[in-house]
C-alpha cells in the first residue's frame, strides 16, 4: 500500500510537490474510524492528505441505528449545499431508512453520525454552522466540490474534529481565528481555494496537528510564530499564497518537521540555521526574497532529499557540506541567485562562480 500511494503522490511531482490526488484520500474514506497512533503509517511519503486504508477497507459497514436528534443536522447540511444535485445522495432525506445508512454518512457504534465522506460530489453552497452538533464527527471529507462561502465560524467548536479535508473547493474569506479550539484537529487540508487573509496565530492551540495544506490559496502576512510550537506538526505546506516577512529561527523547535513548503511566495530575510531539524526530507522556499548567505546547517541535515531555494536572492560560496552533500540529494537547485559552489553537483544549477 505504500508504494502505491507513493506513485500516486509522486507522478508528475518531481518527487517533491504534493499531488492534489484523490486516491490517497478515498483510501482513508473507505476506512474505519482512524486511529491516532496510526495516522500516517507510511511516514516516508508527504501525503499532507490522510491516513491510509485499513486492509479490510472492503468490508461492508455494520448496520447502526442513527441518533435521532442529529438528523435534523444532515438535513440542514443537504439543504446548504443542494443535496438535490449531489452525484450521489442514496437514502438521503428518507423517512424509513436510517440516517447512519445514508450515502457517505458513517455513524460510530453508539450511532452518532463519525464521518462524513462526499468528496466529488457536486456539493454547492457553504457550511452550515449546524454541523458542529454533530459532537462525535471526527471526519469531515469534502475534497473535489464546489462548496462556497467562508469555513463556518465555529469550526473549533466541532470538539471531535479530528480531520478537516477540504481542498479543492471554492472557499474565500478568512480562516476562522478559533479554527483551533477544541484542540482535535490532526489534519488541516484547506489547499487549492481562494482563502484570504493570514493564518492566524491561535493556530497555535492545534497541539494534535500533524499536517497544515494551505498551499494555492491567497493568503497574506507572516507564518505565525505559535505554529513551531506543535509539538506534533511533520508537514507544512503554504507554497503559492502572498505570504511575507521571515523565516523565524524558532522553525528548529519543531523537531518532527518533515517537509517544509513556502515557495512561490514573498518571504524575504536571511535563511535561518536549521539545526535540529534531523526529519526534515523537503526544503522548498524556491520563488521567494531570501537574501544572504546559506547557512552551513542545510548540509548537515541527515535526512534531506529535496532542496530548492532557486530565485531568490542568497549570495556568497554555498557551505562546504552542503557542497558534499549535494550529489545525494534527490533533487537539488541553487540557481539564480548569486551563490559560487564549484563542487556543486552540476544539476544544482551553478556554474561555479559567483554572477
Amino acid at each position: 500500500m505504500c508504494g502505491m500511494a507513493m506513485l500516486a503522490l509522486f507522478a508528475g511531482a518531481g518527487a517533491s510537490e504534493p499531488a492534489v490526488s484523490r486516491w490517497v484520500e478515498q483510501a482513508a474514506a473507505a476506512a474505519p474510524a482512524p486511529q491516532p497512533a496510526a495516522a500516517v503509517p507510511c511516514t516516508s511519503t508527504p501525503t499532507g492528505s490522510a491516513p491510509a486504508a485499513s486492509a479490510d477497507a472492503g468490508s461492508p459497514p455494520p448496520q447502526r441505528k442513527g441518533v435521532p436528534a442529529e438528523r435534523q443536522v444532515l438535513v440542514d447540511f443537504y439543504k446548504s449545499t443542494k443535496g438535490a444535485n449531489w452525484v450521489k445522495q442514496d437514502n438521503w432525506l428518507s423517512e424509513t431508512v436510517d440516517p447512519c445508512q445514508w450515502h457517505g454518512v458513517e455513524c460510530d457504534d453508539a450511532g452518532y453520525v463519525a464521518q462524513l465522506t462526499l468528496y466529488d460530489n457536486d456539493l454547492d453552497g457553504p457550511l452550515p454552522e449546524s454541523l458542529c452538533r454533530l459532537e462525535h464527527l471526527h471526519t469531515l471529507y469534502f475534497s473535489f466540490n464546489r462548496i462556497s462561502g467562508e469555513l463556518p465560524k465555529n469550526i473549533g467548536q466541532c470538539k471531535s474534529l479530528k480531520n478537516l479535508w477540504l481542498k479543492a473547493n471554492n472557499l474565500t474569506g478568512k480562516i476562522p481565528d478559533g479554527i483551533c479550539d477544541s484542540g482535535t484537529l490532526e489534519y488541516i487540508d484547506l489547499h487549492v481555494n481562494g482563502l484570504t487573509g493570514p493564518i492566524p496565530e491561535s493556530v497555535g492551540k492545534c497541539s494534535a496537528l500533524q499536517v497544515l495544506r494551505l498551499d494555492r490559496n491567497k493568503l497574506s502576512g507572516g507564518l505565525p510564530k505559535a505554529l513551531f510550537s506543535l509539538p506534533k506538526l511533520s508537514e507544512i505546506y503554504v507554497h503559492h499564497n502572498k505570504l511575507s516577512g521571515s523565516l523565524d529561527t524558532d522553525v528548529t523547535k519543531v523537531g518532527g518537521l518533515k517537509y517544509l513548503f513556502l515557495g512561490d511566495n514573498d518571504f524575504s530575510g536571511p535563511l535561518p540555521a536549521l539545526n535540529g531539524l534531523d526529519e526534515l526530507v523537503t526544503l522548498r522556499l524556491e520563488n521567494n526574497r531570501f537574501s544572504g548567505s546559506i547557512p552551513p546547517s542545510l548540509g548537515e541535515l541527515p535526512k534531506l532529499q529535496v532542496l530548492r531555494v532557486d530565485h531568490n536572492r542568497l549570495s556568497g560560496d554555498v557551505p562546504a557540506a552542503l557542497a558534499q552533500a549535494t550529489s545525494k540529494l534527490g533533487e537539488c537547485d541553487l540557481s539564480n541567485n548569486k551563490l559560487a559552489c564549484p563542487a556543486c553537483n552540476a544539476r544544482c544549477g551553478l556554474q561555479g562562480k559567483a554572477k
